[in-house]
C-alpha cells in the first residue's frame, strides 16, 4: 500500500465527475437550453425537475466546473473545458484516468449506471439500487478501497490481538482488512442484509480466515436485538455504514453498539464526512441510489458520538474517523427528522 498514488486516483475520480455530469447536461439538452440565460425557476420548469435540492447542486457544480456561468441570477452554458492545455496537464490528466481504470474501475461502471438514472430522480421519479452484489463487491476488493479502509485502521490505532466489531461489514473486505493487519482473536461481523453476509462469510472463507469471523445479522436501529449479544469489544470499525441513515437514525445506532463495547474501546472508520449541508458531487450521483441517505454533516456527525458516551472524533480528510468509547451515557433513543 505504500506506493499506492492516493493523490492521482483522487484526481481521476475528479476527472471522471467531471465527465459525467458535463456529458448529463448535454443529455439533458442544457447546452441548448442555456444558450440564452436562465433563471433556475426557468430551468427546472423547462426539464421538469421536481427535486429541487438536488437540481440546485447540480447546475451548482456545473457552475463549479465551468461548464455553465451564473450571472445575475441567470444561467448561461459557457464550457470552458475545452480551452487549450499544456502537455504537462494532459499528461497528468491521462495519468490519473489510467489510475482510476487500474485501481477501481467497478467505480465506474456503477457511477455510470447512477449518472444514466439521475435525470429520473431529478423529476422526482423512485432512485435505483443496484442489485448485482458482485459489482459492489468487487469494487469494495479494488486496491483503492483496500488502501482507504487501511488508512482508517491505522490512524485509529486499534488494537492488536484483540476482540473486535466489524460495523456494517458489508461483503467482507473490511473484516479481511482487520484480520491482515491487527491478528485479532475474533472478528464480530455484522451486518443487516442476510444476502451481504452471506457472500462476506464466502469472501473470508476465500482468503482462510472463516475461523477468525463470526457473522451477525442485525437490525442496527433495533435496539433489544444488541442487547441480546454477549459481546465485549476491545476495538470497533464502521465500514462506511451511515451513508444509509439519517442524522438521528445514526445516534441511534451509536446508542445501541455501545453495549458491544469495552470502556476505552477504540473506535475507526471510514466515512465521508461534510463541512456544510451543501450537496457534494459524489453525493449527488449517489442519490440515485434509494438507500442512500447522504454523507453525514461534522457537527451532527460529532455530537452523535459524544451523547452516546464516545470522545469527540478526530476526523481526518474529510474520510476517516476515529474515537475512543468512554462511558456510559443514559439518555432516551431520538426519533424524528434527519437528513434526507
Amino acid at each position: 500500500m505504500e506506493d499506492f498514488d492516493i493523490f492521482a486516483v483522487s484526481q481521476g475520480l475528479k476527472w471522471l465527475m467531471r465527465t459525467f455530469f458535463k456529458d448529463l447536461a448535454k443529455r439533458e439538452g442544457l447546452d441548448e437550453l442555456l444558450s440564452e440565460n436562465k433563471s433556475f425557476v426557468q430551468i427546472v420548469e423547462a426539464k421538469g425537475y421536481k427535486n429541487l435540492r438536488l437540481a440546485e447542486a447540480f447546475l451548482s457544480f456545473l457552475e463549479t466546473e465551468n461548464i455553465v456561468i451564473k450571472e445575475g441570477g441567470k444561467f448561461q452554458w459557457m464550457d470552458r473545458s475545452d480551452k487549450v492545455k499544456g502537455k504537462m496537464i494532459i499528461e497528468e490528466e491521462a495519468r490519473a484516468q489510467k489510475m482510476v481504470q487500474e485501481k477501481a474501475l467497478p467505480l465506474f461502471g456503477i457511477l455510470s449506471k447512477y449518472a444514466q438514472k439521475l435525470p429520473e430522480v431529478l423529476r422526482g421519479q423512485d432512485s435505483y439500487r443496484e442489485t448485482e452484489l458482485v459489482i459492489w463487491d468487487s469494487l469494495s476488493e479494488t486496491e483503492f478501497y483496500n488502501y482507504l479502509r487501511y488508512q482508517a485502521i491505522l490512524l485509529g490505532d486499534l488494537p492488536k490481538n484483540a476482540i473486535l466489531i466489524d460495523i456494517g461489514c458489508k461483503t467482507g473486505w473490511s473484516t479481511i482488512n482487520l484480520i491482515e493487519m491487527l491478528s485479532p482473536k475474533k472478528v464480530y461481523a455484522i451486518e443487516s442484509d442476510e444476502i451481504i453476509v452471506e457472500l462476506a462469510y464466502e469472501n473470508c472463507l476465500a482468503q482462510g480466515f472463516a475461523d477468525k469471523v463470526e457473522f451477525i445479522v442485525k437490525d442496527f436501529l433495533n435496539e433489544k436485538s444488541f442487547l441480546d449479544l454477549d459481546i465485549k469489544a476491545d476495538g470497533g470499525f464502521f465500514n462506511l455504514l451511515f451513508n444509509s441513515y439519517t442524522d438521528d437514525q445514526m445516534a441511534d445506532i451509536l446508542y445501541n453498539i455501545r453495549s458491544l463495547l469495552k470502556t476505552d474501546a477504540k473506535i475507526a472508520g471510514l466515512q465521508p464526512i461534510k463541512d456544510s449541508e451543501a450537496i457534494t458531487p459524489a453525493e449527488l450521483l449517489l442519490f440515485s441510489d434509494k438507500t442512500f441517505r447522504g454523507y453525514p454533516e461534522y457537527t451532527s456527525f460529532k455530537n452523535s458520538f459524544v451523547r452516546a458516551g464516545f470522545s469527540p472524533p478526530k476526523i481526518e480528510n474529510s474520510m476517516f474517523f476515529y474515537t475512543t468509547f468512554e462511558m456510559e451515557v443514559a439518555r432516551e433513543p431520538k426519533t424524528g427528522k434527519g437528513k434526507k
